[in-house]
């Protein structure tokens, strides 16, 4: 069924057997997730366990996604309803919030079907190994290395409800909704160690954590990861129509926050906060109820999606590269990690998820086709393809997407989520250890205070071995020019950065690639309010096969990015010739003056 709704309605007006499950299948989904993040794990004594061979990043999320479900053989019998926590794998939940709805477990008559749901593993390929259930490997990890931010709709609350049962007795769980009905979704949920718990005295806490005031994972609900007034002015421009004069949306009710809000939550201090990765999702509620005010129905909610997603990565790195900034710049904040952002891939309802074949039929072989599907859920796979293609395109180095919900769309008898809300993770497959072996590129793009800023920020510690900035391309009579002789515009020397990198770690089209997206190629002798040949924007290659390449990406980037804008590139390619280091107060002059003059057209533009 829905994540949460169902053609516009609650969940809980539905009937029983349509509800979202936590099954005791998420456990290990979420070890995966937990599991394959981590490159290395500092055991502590009595808390050691042994690591499958997809920790060295040979099992990607694609790869583990493509396993399949096989049905136990002795799966746990459920005859009552205090069963399901044990054929879940659950010894309680911390969370209070409507236990019985959650676990499906308050119709005793259907506790044959509650016990089929939970008869199944999840089998990755073999390369991926087994995983360990091991729930004080997380609590461990959640207090040493950082806890969890989860940001969406009723499918990320289910996740957070699973992880509370999966982490029980070692957390608590806030607020208490016993005996209460006057709740709001709007509320934060939400999970603390537990001050009993065992594994408190063998805990390595950072300086600042306190156990009553520091959470471990929360939970936030975020229907459209924007507030209405944001997509308001994303869809309208300037001056939208707000508030009750909107014709944007209808009268469905939506939980929604500023991402400034949820940001500024990751990065907060100890003790209020302390968390390593802020893990998204959407597209459940971009629906045509919502959305009411968009007459030419899904195609164009799905126009808006793009433009909303657009902006929020480029928000999402935004936050990470000033965080990272300041970091930086703070001798007494070297012991903080980076930050992470995870965009975990929405899991579409099905039809037939209450029919009596499906409920007592076991898992599908493949997903079925969503076509003709209810509510928005034919759309949800293009809205998750776009949404990856964006964080791909960005290839900023903390933001990932997690195409991993296959899984639970071969489980409509149980609608089994993947958690892939639930984690925290480090890409490992990608090579990081440098080879040896060096090539140069050289780009001009404006004043090389920026480009040599923004070069090193995303490649200088994967790829870039060392840059300097310079003149070059140039007059060959002009020996040695001096900075004040290059801005005159007389010896046609452009500012320039010269990069020795490592091929194995960054290929040069992406550099390329690169170089066009942290500028404005498309205007001649000028960056910003900088005039004149020496910030002219060219591509200086040094070998016939980086003249290919740069024609090449040139020629993609045009069509892609320029052409249905009536922009063209007027980039120049050519071949490398003298160059010259800068004098020295020009290297690195934007990390020696951080108050300096920064080029506005030095920033990530798609």
């Amino acid at each position: 069924m829905a994540a949460g709704l169902w053609r516009g309605k609650d969940v809980r007006e539905l009937p029983h057997l349509t509800r979202i499950i936590c099954i005791f299948s998420f456990v290990f989904l979420l070890l995966f997730i937990y599991i394959w993040q981590k490159p290395t794990f500092r055991h502590t004594p009595n808390l050691d366990s042994s690591f499958p061979p997809f920790i060295d990043g040979k099992c990607s999320p694609e790869a583990w996604s493509a396993g399949k479900w096989e049905r136990k053989e002795d799966p746990p019998q459920v005859v009552e309803p205090e069963d399901v926590y044990k054929a879940s794998g659950f010894l309680g939940c911390a969370s209070s919030r409507e236990i019985q709805w959650h676990l499906s477990n308050d119709h005793p008559n259907e506790m044959n079907w509650r016990g089929n749901v939970s008869a199944y593993d999840w089998v990755p390929p073999s390369a991926c190994g087994d995983i360990p259930d091991d729930r004080e490997m997380i609590v461990k990890d959640l207090v040493e290395q950082g806890g969890w931010l989860l940001i969406g709709d009723s499918v990320t609350e289910e996740h957070f409800f699973s992880l509370s049962c999966t982490l029980y007795p070692h957390v608590l769980a806030t607020p208490d909704y016993t005996g209460r009905w006057d709740w709001d979704r709007a509320w934060p949920q939400n999970l603390y160690l537990n001050p009993q718990s065992p594994l408190v005295p063998k805990l390595n806490m950072p300086s600042g954590f306190d156990i009553e005031k520091t959470p471990l994972v929360t939970f936030r609900r975020v229907d459209l990861l924007f507030s209405h007034t944001e997509l308001e002015t994303i869809h309208y421009g300037g001056n939208p129509p707000i508030g009750p004069n909107s014709t944007l949306f209808g009268d469905e009710q939506s939980w929604d926050m500023s991402h400034v809000d949820y940001f500024n939550i990751l990065l907060s201090p100890l003790p209020m906060a302390n968390y390593q990765a802020i893990i998204v999702s959407t597209a459940g509620h971009w629906s045509l109820k919502l959305l009411a005010g968009l007459h030419n129905g899904y195609p164009e909610i799905y126009q808006l999606f793009r433009s909303a997603m657009t902006n929020w990565v480029y928000q999402a790195a935004r936050y990470l590269d000033t965080y990272e900034l300041a970091r930086s710049r703070d001798a007494t904040r070297k012991a903080e990690k980076p930050k992470k952002v995870l965009v975990r891939a929405y899991l579409t309802g099905d039809d037939n998820c209450h029919s009596p074949n499906i409920q007592n039929g076991g898992p599908r072989d493949e997903p079925l086709s969503l076509k003709g599907a209810s509510y928005n859920w034919e759309w949800i796979p293009k809205m998750n393809q776009l949404f990856k293609e964006l964080v791909e395109e960005r290839a900023h180095p903390h933001i990932h997407y997690l195409d991993i919900e296959r899984p639970g769309r071969l489980r409509p008898d149980a609608h089994a989520l993947v958690p892939t809300a639930l984690a925290s993770y480090e890409v490992t497959s990608q090579n990081s250890t440098p080879s040896g072996k060096t090539e140069l590129a050289t780009f001009a793009h404006g004043c090389f205070w920026g480009t040599q800023q923004v070069f090193e920020k995303y490649y200088g510690k994967r790829g870039i071995i060392k840059t300097a900035v310079g003149y070059t391309g140039g007059s060959e009579q002009v020996k040695n020019p001096t900075y004040r002789q290059v801005c005159s515009g007389a010896t046609n020397h452009a500012e320039a950065l010269r990069i020795e990198y490592d091929p194995d770690l960054v290929g040069y089209a992406e550099l390329v690639e690169f170089f066009y997206r942290t500028h404005d190629p498309t205007t001649l002798n000028q960056q910003g309010n900088d005039h004149g040949t020496q910030y002219r924007s060219v591509i200086f290659t040094h070998s016939p096969e980086q003249a290919t390449i740069a024609q090449k990406i040139t020629s993609e980037v045009q069509e892609k990015h320029f052409d249905a804008v009536g922009k063209k590139i007027v980039t120049t390619i050519e071949h490398a010739g003298l160059w010259y280091d800068a004098e020295e107060y020009h290297q690195f002059y934007l990390d020696n003056n951080p108050n300096g003059y920064h080029c506005f057209t030095h920033v990530l533009h798609w």
